[in-house]
């Protein structure tokens, strides 16, 4: 059977390339490090953005995931860390 379309996306499955960060520590759920919202990871010191934390596969997104975790770094080293993110 054939559908006329102009367009046609195909998403494939995608994986991390790297164990990085499971070897530090990194906690992984359902393929994916876990993370607040600005990329802290239960590992102290420890930041992910971009594809190995979202599903949302776009470079938008992996970019401002990576601006915000970059700020949060810069503050935990300013400041300190949230009491939240202290462990």
């Amino acid at each position: 059977r054939t559908i006329p379309c102009e367009v046609f996306y195909l998403h494939p499955p995608q994986r991390m390339a790297s164990g990085l960060g499971e070897s530090l520590g990194v906690e992984v759920e359902d393929g994916r490090y876990v993370a607040d919202a600005d990329g802290r990871t239960g590992v102290p010191g420890v930041f992910v953005a971009g594809d190995v934390l979202n599903r949302a596969q776009q470079i938008a997104t992996a970019v401002a995931g990576g601006a915000w975790a970059a700020i949060a770094a810069n503050h935990d080293l300013v400041v300190g860390p949230p009491e939240s993110a202290a462990g």
